[in-house]
C-alpha cells in the first residue's frame, strides 16, 4: 500500500470449479472507533482487469483487545467470516 490506498493479488478455490484461481482488488485503509479496517473493492481478474465474475471484495480488521491481545478477521462483502491467524514478526 502506498498512503491509504494499495492493490492485492488473492487466491482462492472456486467453489464451482475447484480449481486455484487468483483475482485482484484495490484496498483502501480506513478506521473505525474498535478497529483499523482495510476494505476491498474492484475485484478483477488479472491480465484483463475485467470484473471478476462471482468474487465477493475481502474487508479485514485489526484490533489490539485489552484482554485477547492482538486480532483479526476477514468479512467479505458477502459476509463471510473468517478469522486472520497472526504470527508475532521478530526483525
Amino acid at each position: 500500500m502506498t498512503g491509504y490506498d494499495g492493490v492485492v493479488a488473492t487466491g482462492f478455490v472456486n467453489s464451482s470449479t475447484g480449481k486455484t484461481e487468483f483475482v485482484g482488488q484495490t484496498m483502501r485503509l480506513g478506521s473505525s472507533p474498535r478497529a483499523l479496517v482495510i476494505y476491498g473493492y474492484n475485484p478483477v481478474v488479472p491480465d484483463t482487469n475485467r470484473p471478476h465474475p462471482t468474487y465477493s471484495p475481502d474487508n479485514f480488521a485489526f484490533q489490539i483487545h485489552p484482554v485477547h491481545g492482538f486480532k483479526a478477521v476477514t468479512i467479505d462483502d458477502a459476509y463471510n467470516r473468517s478469522p486472520v491467524p497472526i504470527k508475532p514478526c521478530h526483525q
